[in-house]
C-alpha cells in the first residue's frame, strides 16, 4: 500500500499552491495558509477542503499566509503579508482581524506579519517585516514590542523576522531575514 497521499490544493494557478504553513486543530482537521491563495481547511478524514480568502466571508485581509498558530482560547492565528493577523474562532466561524494602528502603541508593529508563534506561557510571537516583534499578552489584551534600542543599539539585530523556537530552557530563538540568528531569554528582558 502506498503510504503517500497528495491532497491537491488548487484555487487559481500554480504558483499559489505553495503551502507555506500547516497546523492541526483540536479535531483533527488540518489548516493550510498559501502563498497567495489564502487558507485551506482540510476535514479530518481527508475527503473535505474548505477554502477562506479576501474575497470570502469569513475571510482573511490578505491571500500570502505566511504563518498559522493557535493562540489564546484555542483560536487560529493567521499571519498575512500586508493584512496583518486574521483571528478565527472556529466555534464561531468568525472571524477578528487585527492590524498595526500608529496611534495606538500595543497595536501590533506591521501588518507584514511573517511568522507566528505561541510559547509555554500561552503568549503569542508575532513577526513582522520591518517591525521586529509583537508579542500578545492575552491577560492584557494588547501586545508590547521588541526591537533594536536607537538609543543603546542593543536588542534583535534584524527588524524583519522570519521564525521562533522556545528550546528546552525557555529561551526564544528568532531567525530574521538578514540577521542570523537571536536569542531572547524572557526572565533577563534581553537578547
Amino acid at each position: 500500500e502506498d503510504a503517500w497521499q497528495f491532497l491537491p490544493i488548487r484555487a487559481l494557478n500554480a504558483k499559489e499552491d505553495l503551502a507555506k504553513s500547516i497546523v492541526e486543530d483540536p479535531k483533527g482537521r488540518l489548516w493550510v495558509g498559501t502563498q497567495g491563495a489564502g487558507l485551506f481547511r482540510i476535514s479530518a478524514d481527508r475527503s473535505g477542503i474548505r477554502h477562506y480568502n479576501a474575497e470570502k466571508t469569513p475571510g482573511l485581509q490578505n491571500n500570502l499566509v505566511k504563518g498559522l498558530t493557535f493562540g489564546p482560547h484555542g483560536n487560529l492565528w493567521v499571519a498575512t503579508d500586508g493584512g496583518g493577523l486574521s483571528i478565527f474562532d472556529l466555534d464561531k466561524e468568525t472571524v477578528k482581524h487585527v492590524g498595526y494602528d500608529p496611534y495606538d502603541p500595543q497595536s501590533v508593529a506591521s501588518d507584514a506579519t511573517y511568522a507566528l508563534f505561541k510559547d509555554n506561557e500561552g503568549l503569542v510571537w508575532v513577526g513582522t517585516f520591518d517591525g521586529g516583534v509583537s508579542i500578545f499578552n492575552p491577560n492584557h489584551k494588547a501586545f508590547h514590542h521588541i526591537g533594536r534600542s536607537l538609543v543603546t543599539g542593543k536588542g534583535l539585530n534584524h527588524r524583519s523576522v522570519l521564525s521562533f523556537l522556545e528550546d528546552k530552557h525557555g529561551d526564544i530563538w528568532i531567525g530574521t531575514d538578514g540577521g542570523g540568528l537571536n536569542s531572547w531569554t524572557p526572565g533577563s528582558g534581553h537578547f
